[in-house]
């Protein structure tokens, strides 16, 4: 989201709200008819894992990293750089 508002020239403020209050929030969201705000408990809840995908193999012994995730699975020669890419679609 940083790199968003960096690239958009835009200024927004990022909080970091406690769990709790997502978890409430989405108690009254999960409720109404689904829409661009529909949020789940679940959800909040899998944000408070990450999902990063690491090339130690101490931490992970049975992953791959993600370079040879792509070339094996995805036939992606190579990785390009948020920083490259972004600004393109902005």
């Amino acid at each position: 989201m940083e790199f968003v508002l960096k690239y958009s020239g835009r200024r927004r403020p990022i909080l970091s709200l406690p769990s709790a209050i997502g978890k409430a929030q989405a108690f009254f969201l999960e409720r109404l008819p689904p829409n661009l705000f529909s949020l789940t408990r679940d959800q909040i809840e899998q944000l408070k894992y990450d999902n990063i995908v690491t090339a130690d193999p101490r931490l992970q012994p049975q992953c791959m990293d993600f370079d040879d995730f792509l070339l094996r699975f995805a036939k992606v020669p190579k990785l390009t750089s948020v920083h490259e890419i972004l600004p393109q679609y902005m």
